[in-house]
């Protein structure tokens, strides 16, 4: 009820349940019997555009399956256009990061960027993610350095 409280911006369980959808008695119906109807949550986080890894999984760095790893066919040639788009929208965001900082424009320095830009959660980015990230580029100068 506390991260409901938060998103919804609502101080009752009651208008909370409201900004959910849901009858206002639906809070303690879930209290006396000990049980809550979690698609009912669902569908009222999703018709407030709220993620559900946000809501459920806040401090959690979670797996998300490669977008080009769902093809559609069309006769032999594979379409991946939603995987391509995404990374084309990360390349167009963080080149200009790249070329501020004079990061040499090479396929590895773009792809650690694309990376990291991709696995933003909303304008943020989980700590422990972040810290990987920073160390991958740093590994990744200290062997051009050397090499």
């Amino acid at each position: 009820m506390a991260r409901l409280a938060l998103v919804s911006q609502q101080k009752s369980a009651s208008a909370i349940m409201r900004w959910l959808g849901l009858p206002p008695s639906t809070h303690s119906n879930w209290k006396r019997r000990n049980s809550v109807n979690y698609d009912r949550v669902v569908e009222g986080l999703l018709r407030h555009n709220v993620s559900l890894d946000w809501f459920f999984a806040p401090s959690t760095d979670l797996f998300y399956p490669n977008v080009s790893s769902v093809v559609s066919e069309t006769g032999t040639e594979y379409q991946s256009n939603e995987a391509v788009t995404l990374t084309l929208k990360a390349l167009e965001h963080v080149e200009p990061i790249m070329q501020h900082y004079k990061v040499e424009m090479t396929e590895q320095n773009r792809q650690i960027m694309a990376e990291t830009f991709l696995k933003r959660r909303g304008d943020g980015m989980l700590l422990d993610t972040a810290l990987r990230q920073v160390a991958i580029a740093l590994a990744t100068a200290q062997g051009n350095r050397k090499g």
